[in-house]
């Protein structure tokens, strides 16, 4: 099974969000993952100007999307898309300072 060949959840993301940290339902996680590839893509792209390949980027952010979706708690506050933007921004701007392997 490849990650392609999940389906979609059509639960809005607070769902998801709960669905994952309560049961740590994997197609919860990809469903995340995928409504938020435009946000990994647009927080890239204001970084490419730096002379990094933008999939080199992109592919960072996926990284900072995947850690949000792991430590995101549902009761903490905040809605996950602060949450996403902040680990993806993490992730990416840690990449090009060098300090992520």
């Amino acid at each position: 099974m490849t990650i392609s060949s999940i389906a979609l959840p059509a639960a809005p993301t607070p769902a998801l969000c709960r669905q994952w940290y309560e049961r740590h339902d994997i197609s919860a996680a990809v469903g995340l993952a995928r409504r938020h590839r435009q946000l990994v893509v647009d927080i890239a792209a204001s970084y490419a100007a730096n002379g990094r390949p933008c999939s080199d980027l992109i592919a960072e952010g996926q990284v900072g999307l995947m850690r949000a979706i792991c430590r995101f708690d549902p009761d903490g506050g905040f809605c996950f898309e602060v949450c996403a933007a902040l680990h993806v921004h993490a992730a990416i701007f840690d990449r090009v300072r060098g300090r992520a392997g």
